[in-house]
C-alpha cells in the first residue's frame, strides 16, 4: 500500500504570489487615482489606502520568504579581505527623482569613502537590533541581494527609459554576509550601532570583487529616498548615528514632477504628488534648523550643470580630500548609466533634468504647482543661496 505524502509548502510560490497580487491592486488604485481631477479629494486617499494596501502585503510577503530561503548556497571561505567597519554613516536622503542616485554614483569612486550601491533599505531601520543574530540578520539583509549578484544592480526603469540597464553584478554571496555577520555578532550587552557596525563589516569583507583603496575610509556612504520624511527612521538614525551627517538634494517641483510621473503611478496624480514632495522638503529644512552642522542641502541643479563645484563642496563638508573621481557617476570603479526617467542616457552626468523637463508641463500644469508649492520652493531656494555661499 503507497502513501502518497502531502505536498510540500512552497514558500517561494506563495510569496510570488502575493508579490504579484500586491502590484496587481496597488497599480489598479494608483490608476483610478491619477484618473481623478486635480483638486479631486479621492486622488490622496486612494493614494493612502494603495500605500497601506502595499505594506500589508509587503509585509506578507517578507514574512513567507525569509531572505535565507533565497540565499545562494555555496561552500563559504574567507575572502581574506577582512575589514572592520566602525565609520560612521554618511546619509544620502531626499524626495526620489531627485537625484540621489547619481550622487551615490559620483561618491563610488572617492577613495575615502566605503560605498554602499543600493538602497539601504533595511539597513536605515526605524527598528531596535536587538534580536537573536540570524534574526536580525533577516531584518537587515536586502531582499534582492542573490539577484543582484547574478544579473546585476538594475539601473533605470523598463518601458520608460529604454531597455531595462544593469550595473556589473554585486559580488556578494548572501551566505557569506551571513556567516561573517554571525561571526562578528556582539554576544555581551551591545547598541544598535554595535550591530549595524558588525553587519557593515560583514558587508564589506564578504564583496568579493570590491575595488580597494590605499587610504583609511572615512565614511560609510549610503542613500535611502524619502527617509528624511520618515521620523521613526530619522530619530533612529540620530541616535546610531551621532557622528553621521546627512546630505539631501532639493528639486524645482516643476521638473521633478515631470520626472516622477513618468517614474511611477504614485506620482501620476498632482495633488498626491506634490504632497509628498512638500513633505519631505519641509522635513529636509526642518532638520537644517535644528541641526545644521550635521546637513548639507543642494540643489539639483547645481548638481548636474556644476558638478564640481558641488562635489567639493560635499568633501569640504565632510572633511575629506576633493577627488576628480566623483565628477562621473561609477559602480565600483565602472562607469554607469544614469537612472533618469526618459530615454537617450548614456553614462555621465547629463544636463537635460535641468535644462528640459519643465518645458513639458503645461500652462495650467506649471500654475497649479506654483499654486501649490511654489511658496515653499522659493523659501527653499533662499536657503540653498545661503548654502552655497558657506
Amino acid at each position: 500500500m503507497s502513501v502518497t505524502s502531502r505536498p510540500r509548502f512552497d514558500r517561494a510560490r506563495v510569496a510570488g504570489w502575493v508579490r504579484g497580487l500586491r502590484r496587481r491592486v496597488v497599480r489598479a488604485l494608483r490608476t483610478r487615482a491619477a484618473a481623478r481631477p486635480a483638486g479631486d479629494a479621492w486622488a490622496p486617499k486612494l493614494e493612502l489606502v494603495a500605500r497601506r494596501v502595499a505594506r500589508g502585503l509587503k509585509r506578507l510577503e517578507r514574512a513567507v520568504l525569509p531572505t535565507s530561503a533565497i540565499a545562494a548556497e555555496e561552500s563559504v571561505a574567507d575572502s581574506g579581505r577582512r575589514v572592520r567597519v566602525t565609520q560612521p554613516l554618511v546619509l544620502i536622503t531626499q524626495m526620489g527623482r531627485s537625484g540621489g542616485t547619481l550622487l551615490l554614483h559620483l561618491f563610488d569612486g572617492h577613495p575615502s569613502c566605503l560605498v554602499v550601491p543600493h538602497e539601504l533599505s533595511a539597513l536605515l531601520t526605524a527598528e531596535r537590533l536587538n534580536g537573536a543574530a540570524a534574526d536580525v540578520f533577516e531584518v537587515l539583509t536586502p531582499r534582492q541581494l542573490a539577484k543582484w549578484r547574478a544579473s546585476g544592480v538594475r539601473v533605470g526603469k523598463e518601458g520608460i527609459a529604454g531597455p531595462r540597464r544593469y550595473a556589473p553584478a554585486l559580488d556578494l554571496p548572501p551566505s557569506l554576509v551571513r556567516q561573517l555577520f554571525l561571526a562578528s555578532f556582539p554576544e555581551s550587552a551591545h547598541s544598535d550601532r554595535d550591530v549595524l557596525d558588525a553587519y557593515f563589516s560583514a558587508y564589506f569583507s564578504a564583496w568579493k570583487d570590491r575595488l580597494d583603496s590605499n587610504e583609511p575610509p572615512r565614511w560609510v556612504i549610503g542613500f535611502e529616498p524619502g527617509a528624511i520624511g520618515d521620523e521613526a527612521r530619522m530619530t533612529r538614525y540620530d541616535a546610531n548615528y551621532p557622528d553621521g551627517r546627512v546630505i539631501s538634494v532639493l528639486r524645482d517641483p516643476w521638473s521633478w514632477f515631470v520626472s516622477a510621473r513618468r517614474w511611477s503611478l504614485r506620482f501620476a496624480h498632482v495633488d498626491v504628488a506634490l504632497a509628498r514632495w512638500r513633505r519631505t522638503v519641509e522635513c529636509a529644512l526642518a532638520y537644517r534648523e535644528r541641526s545644521p552642522d550635521r546637513i548639507a542641502l543642494i540643489a539639483f541643479d547645481d548638481l548636474v550643470l556644476d558638478t564640481a563645484s558641488v562635489t567639493a563642496r560635499l568633501c569640504d563638508f565632510l572633511e575629506i580630500p576633493v577627488s576628480e573621481a566623483m565628477l562621473m557617476p561609477t559602480f565600483n570603479g565602472a562607469p554607469v548609466d544614469d537612472n533618469s526617467s526618459f530615454a537617450g542616457s548614456s553614462g555621465g552626468v547629463s544636463r537635460d533634468p535641468a535644462m528640459k523637463r519643465r518645458a513639458e508641463l503645461t500652462d495650467d500644469e506649471a500654475a497649479t504647482i506654483d499654486a501649490r508649492v511654489g511658496t515653499l520652493w522659493r523659501a527653499a531656494l533662499a536657503v540653498l543661496d545661503t548654502e552655497a555661499a558657506v
